[in-house]
C-alpha cells in the first residue's frame, strides 16, 4: 500500500527508489526461507539437472565417537570437487546438513539473468501505466505525456 501511495504521488522513479533502498536492499537469510525436507534427494535432482557428477559423502573428520556427543564432520563431493559440509552429532545428521549446506551454496552463488519489472516499465507508454485511482492520471503518466 505504501509503495502504491508513493507510487500514486511522486511517480514511478520515486517508488522504485522506495523499493532498492527499503526493501530490496535488506539482509536476507536464505537458509531460513529454503524448506529442505529431503535435502539429499534435491541435491541429487539438481546434480542430475546440472550434468554433474552425483553427490557422494565422505566423512572428513570425527571426534568422541564412543563417547555420550560425537561430533562428524561430512563433506558432499561432485566428483572430486567438495559442495557442502555439515556436522552432526550422527552421520545422518551431519549428512543432512551437508546437502543442505551444497543447496543453499549453489542458490545463493546463481546469478540469474533477469530484469525487473520496474525496469521494463519505463519504456512502456502512458496508455499501459497503472494508475490505482479510476480516471486519476499518476504522475508517471502526466511526466511521459508532458516530454
Amino acid at each position: 500500500a505504501i509503495v502504491g501511495a508513493i507510487y500514486e504521488e511522486q511517480g514511478a522513479d520515486a517508488a522504485k527508489r522506495f523499493v532498492h533502498a527499503f526493501l530490496l536492499s535488506r539482509a536476507f537469510d536464505l537458509s531460513t526461507a529454503l524448506k529442505l525436507d529431503n535435502p539429499k534427494i534435491l541435491l541429487t535432482l539438481l546434480t542430475r539437472q546440472k550434468n554433474l557428477e552425483h553427490p557422494v559423502a565422505r566423512l572428513l573428520k570425527e571426534t568422541g565417537r564412543l563417547s555420550n556427543s560425537p561430533v562428524f564432520i561430512v563433506g558432499m563431493f561432485s566428483g572430486v570437487r567438495k559442495i557442502g559440509e555439515g556436522f552432526g552429532s550422527s552421520l545422518k545428521m551431519a549428512e543432512t546438513r551437508a546437502c543442505k549446506d551444497a543447496l543453499i551454496r549453489y542458490y545463493m552463488k546463481e546469478i540469474k539473468d533477469f530484469e525487473l519489472p520496474s525496469d521494463a516499465a519505463s519504456t512502456v507508454g502512458p496508455e499501459h501505466r497503472i494508475s490505482f485511482f479510476p480516471g486519476r492520471k499518476s504522475p508517471a503518466a502526466e511526466e511521459i505525456t508532458e516530454a
